[in-house]
């Protein structure tokens, strides 16, 4: 059975003309389609979409931390909705940071994550192109 990432890839090769524009993703799609695969990877797991929805409103999933609007959400909060060890939480953490779709500011010892809402649009601009 064909992974979802490499359907989508397929699916953007055979709907694609045959020409340099070929190279583009999708419409409204800044980066490549390697780009644009790598967001769907990361999203294709539940605990990185559940990351993404909790951070888009960590006020609600993350009430105990204080400076949530300034830095973004400390991973170890995040390791703590999250029920999982804390090497399998920076992973999904870093595959999200890879796609794009999160960054990371580290202040001292402890990272905080928030949604790359710019990314997070162009991928939802793209894929809505795709799925009409």
């Amino acid at each position: 059975m064909r992974t979802i990432a490499h359907g989508l890839s397929g699916f953007l090769e055979a709907g694609l003309p045959a020409t340099k524009e070929a190279d583009n993703a999708a419409p409204g799609w800044c980066g490549d389609r390697h780009e644009l695969d790598a967001c769907v990877r990361a999203i294709a797991n539940v605990t990185r979409r559940n990351i993404l929805r909790w951070l888009k409103e960590p006020l609600i999933h993350f009430p105990d931390q204080p400076q949530v609007q300034d830095l973004g959400v400390c991973m170890g909060e995040i390791t703590r909705q999250c029920d999982l060890s804390q090497s399998t939480v920076s992973h999904h953490l870093t595959e999200l940071r890879k796609a794009g779709l999160l960054t990371m500011k580290q202040v001292g010892t402890f990272r905080f994550f928030k949604r790359n809402e710019q990314t997070i649009e162009q991928l939802r601009t793209a894929l809505s192109e795709y799925l009409r």
